[in-house]
């Protein structure tokens, strides 16, 4: 059994080679000042109750290095209970349009939907309510579809830090999900995106409109929406990696609220049509499960298992300490490191738990509705 938990710990070491490599791939120089001609751009920002972070996500959007004339941010507020539009107001940025969603209509996929039927111009951005985006982030992507025959890009997201370990936690989790997200678009092997970066032409998003999946779910549509895509054309798709594409995105304060937005996120996971993505995290879920059930033995039965549990843990720490490092030194984040001993073994615990989620799921509540 011994040999077959090293060769285990083998192939994840391998995966997260093959993960690296090709998430450096896609870190390049920024395009956001190559001479776009300024094409009109709309921005949708779907939302529900984020009366605490909407201003501040217009504002970055208002004082990006664009020409406020050549673009409009579309705010599609999802029934909010609270003063979102009221605060997304008080910006003052004089190209926001408002528009509410209809009674009978919610959920994220149905807000872009109504947010598309509003759109007055041809390429859209999206991102979120509680995000923040870099100074350059629409130059950014309008410059990638000059420079490439390109019909979809998605791009970094990931959580401003806030000092805690769960912050911290939270930070390394996006940020090996935004490498392996970039590894499968760059090779064009499976097809992972975030809708709180991502851009598409309005006339791609009217055509798949029918295809994409998970139509009744709380999350799912950008990755739903990309694989849609990727099996007609995954040429055309592209993970956009320079500084000025990222978007900062909160971080759950609380346990709670961070299992809350995993299960929801679950979700999605048993209805992809990209069966790598299945076999990916398939595979990381039974290397956790594996090191857990070891531990568990080395606790029960010291004798025979103490050492290959210690000798197993310290090979996984030390690949993902290492992939992490990578990761938090490109992106200027360094110190989240601090917190990479509870958060090496808290994962373990959270990856059996979003697993079971996302076989087992169930409806709960998320932003004041109860959702499947």
């Amino acid at each position: 059994m011994i040999w077959l938990i090293a060769l285990l710990l083998f192939f994840y070491f391998l995966l997260l080679v093959w993960v690296w490599k090709g998430w450096s791939w896609t870190i390049h120089r920024s395009v956001a000042d190559i001479d776009t001609n300024f094409p009109f751009v709309s921005i949708l920002i779907p939302v529900r109750n984020e009366e605490d972070s909407i201003a501040a996500c217009i504002d970055s959007i208002a004082v990006n290095d664009y020409p406020s004339d050549r673009y409009e941010i579309i705010l599609v507020d999802d029934h909010s209970g609270d003063n979102t539009v009221a605060c997304a107001l008080s910006v003052g940025t004089q190209n926001l349009k408002i528009v509410q969603m209809p009674d009978g209509k919610s959920g994220k996929k149905a807000a872009l939907t109504e947010g598309l039927s509003a759109a007055s111009y041809g390429l859209i951005i999206c991102t979120d309510g509680d995000c923040i985006v870099q100074k350059k982030w629409i130059r950014s992507h309008v410059a990638r579809y000059k420079l490439n025959d390109l019909r979809l890009c998605t791009g970094t997201v990931l959580p401003r830090l806030n000092q805690t370990i769960l912050g911290d936690f939270q930070w390394m989790d996006f940020a090996m999900t935004m490498a392996v997200t970039a590894n499968g678009i760059k090779r064009q092997a499976y097809f992972l995106a975030n809708g709180a970066n991502m851009s598409y032409p309005a006339t791609l998003a009217k055509v798949l409109n029918d295809e994409v999946k998970g139509t009744d779910l709380a999350s799912g549509d950008d990755v739903f929406m990309v694989q849609a895509h990727a099996q007609k054309d995954p040429h055309s798709i592209c993970f956009i990696n320079d500084r000025e594409s990222w978007v900062e995105t909160k971080s759950e304060k609380s346990l709670a609220d961070f299992l809350s937005q995993r299960r929801r996120w679950a979700t999605k996971s048993m209805y992809t049509s990209d069966y790598k993505v299945i076999a990916i995290q398939a595979f990381v879920f039974m290397v956790n499960v594996v090191l857990a059930g070891l531990l568990v033995a080395a606790i029960i039965h010291p004798a025979a298992y103490l050492w290959p549990a210690v000798l197993a843990i310290l090979f996984k720490a030390t690949v993902d300490f290492l992939m992490l490092a990578s990761l938090a030194v490109y992106y200027d984040r360094p110190q989240v490191l601090r917190s990479f001993v509870p958060a090496f073994f808290m994962y373990m615990v959270y990856i059996i738990y979003a697993g079971v989620m996302a076989m087992f799921p169930a409806k709960y509540h998320w932003k004041g509705r109860k959702v499947k």
